[in-house]
């Protein structure tokens, strides 16, 4: 413990030691060359002149517009199609999206409207089985979210009259 005192003493003596300038100047020299040369400075270049900036540009674009279009085009997709998957997607987002009670019921519905329209097609088509039992679990499922809506709505209603009282 007393051997750092007196080393603090010491260094504090070396304060006060004269020193040369062209030590200093040099001390000063390295500094710059370390500033100039460390790679923190040098990792910013290979970044901006990068052959792969244009190939993550492309991507990017590619992925913009194949991307919004598989949206488009997967609207009027059919339970079994490839993009019927993100067909449900899109509605999954749409409907988390949604806050106001009354728009969500009215979308559940259109939700409804669309699994029987789709029912009607592939009956038209001459498929059953599997698909039309799943898409009557899905018409279910957003049956049941409807009723799950309105039991919280007048939950509320319930609750604010009881407060009222």
């Amino acid at each position: 413990m007393f051997e750092n005192f007196k080393i603090v003493r010491k260094i504090k003596k070396l304060k006060n030691v004269p020193v040369r300038n062209e030590f200093l100047m040099s001390l000063r020299h390295r500094l710059e060359n370390e500033i100039r040369y460390s790679s923190f400075v040098s990792e910013a270049k290979y970044f901006v002149f990068s052959p792969f900036k244009y190939a993550f540009t492309f991507a990017i674009i590619i992925l913009f517009v194949f991307g919004t279009s598989s949206f488009v085009f997967a609207a009027e997709s059919l339970p079994g199609d490839t993009l019927y998957p993100i067909k449900l997607l899109k509605e999954d987002v749409q409907d988390s999206l949604i806050m106001n009670s009354e728009n969500k019921i009215v979308f559940n519905e259109r939700r409804i409207n669309d699994r029987f329209r789709e029912m009607e097609k592939l009956l038209g088509k001459g498929k059953d089985g599997e698909i039309l039992i799943w898409l009557e679990k899905n018409i279910e499922k957003y049956f049941d979210k409807i009723l799950e809506i309105e039991f919280k709505d007048i939950e509320k209603d319930l609750s604010t009259d009881l407060t009222s009282i």
